[in-house]
């Protein structure tokens, strides 16, 4: 499955669309339809963490189609994090706040369901 049929899949899974999804990963309309498309072949960094959060998946889901698709149990939500810290570890320390804000927030709304 490619990332293009990913993010589709969870577009649809999640009943959202890609202009929330523009949003929520605070880039453009166009990059999210080249995504959609298959004109963009991966996602990185930031955006790729925001893109997961959204579309309640896991990252390394979102960008390699490893692991399980859907981010519901415990033990997938542990592995979000890990990723998130092993990410942090490579950027500014005002991506690293911004990205904590945003895991916490995904967490919290997970538990919350």
């Amino acid at each position: 499955m490619s990332l293009s049929e990913r993010i589709t899949a969870r577009l649809i899974a999640v009943d959202t669309n890609k202009n929330r999804l523009a949003i929520a990963t605070k880039t453009s309309r166009s990059s999210v339809s080249k995504w959609v498309d298959g004109q963009t072949v991966n996602i990185k960094g930031e955006k790729l963490i925001r893109a997961a959060a959204h579309l309640q998946c896991s990252p390394t889901w979102l960008a390699t189609g490893k692991g399980d698709m859907n981010n519901l149990s415990n033990n997938l939500k542990t592995q979000v994090h890990q990723e998130s810290v092993d990410l942090l570890q490579l950027i500014s320390e005002d991506e690293k706040k911004a990205i904590n804000a945003l895991m916490k927030t995904f967490i919290a709304a997970q538990e919350n369901k």
